[in-house]
């Protein structure tokens, strides 16, 4: 890729990527040695980006479509961790500690991704260690997040967990800061498996909260609506 073009490049997804809140509080040389040491990997609707014990230990962000990222658990199954839209992260954990992939990410739709290998950024990071908090502020967010998570998924009933999770992945998991997304491609299947639900009570609370006039079910999606609602139905929960 040719310096013009890479610019060019860096100007069409530089606004996508300051989408994330992480992303945009990093110092500009950080933002722009990202930009210039990534490249372009387009995902296929169900295609991996990476499988679990994986050692590419490139950082990830999404910048049009979706990934999903799955925990293969030891009975074989494969809880759903997180849906990742545009201007998201990921991969982080991997790039600092240089172990084997974790979890499972599978586009869920066509994805477009920043790919930043490992090998790449060293060198600038290497010139600038100082970086390094704040790709350790990402893996620390996220775990922060997961700290939150554990005791309300556990102690709340089922209504608070869907109502917080929905609100949640409107926002990114806390990385989007800006007005959230109404659209929200998850499957009631999908939900009830990351709250630890069955697929009927989650089906029963979205019913209630469609009558409620605060979403409306789509097929594998939930639209939220009436946001000043939602924002009183969080209160209440």
């Amino acid at each position: 890729m040719t310096p013009a073009s890479r610019t060019a490049q860096n100007a069409v997804w530089k606004p996508t990527l300051l989408g994330n809140a992480w992303y945009a509080s990093c110092p500009a040389v950080l933002q722009d040695a990202l930009l210039q040491n990534g490249r372009l990997r387009k995902v296929s609707a169900g295609g991996w980006v990476f499988e679990h014990g994986a050692t590419d230990h490139a950082l990830y962000c999404v910048l049009s479509g979706q990934v999903q990222a799955y925990y293969p658990d030891p009975s074989g199954s494969m809880p759903l961790l997180a849906t990742l839209d545009p201007s998201h992260w990921f991969g982080e954990m991997s790039f600092i500690d240089a172990e084997p992939r974790s979890h499972v990410a599978v586009a869920e739709q066509q994805a477009l991704l920043l790919c930043v290998a490992h090998a790449d950024l060293l060198p600038f990071l290497d010139l600038h260690p100082g970086c390094w908090r704040d790709i350790a502020r990402l893996a620390v967010s996220k775990l922060r997040r997961a700290y939150q998570l554990i005791p309300l998924d556990a102690q709340l009933p089922a209504r608070a967990r869907v109502v917080k999770r929905l609100w949640l992945v409107a926002h990114g998991y806390g990385f989007k800061e800006d007005a959230p997304r109404t659209r929200l491609r998850l499957s009631q299947d999908q939900l009830a498996s990351t709250l630890g639900i069955t697929r009927q009570t989650a089906n029963k609370v979205l019913r209630d909260l469609e009558l409620q006039g605060l979403v409306k079910l789509h097929y594998g999606e939930v639209e939220l609506l009436n946001l000043p609602g939602w924002q009183q139905a969080m209160r209440d929960e």
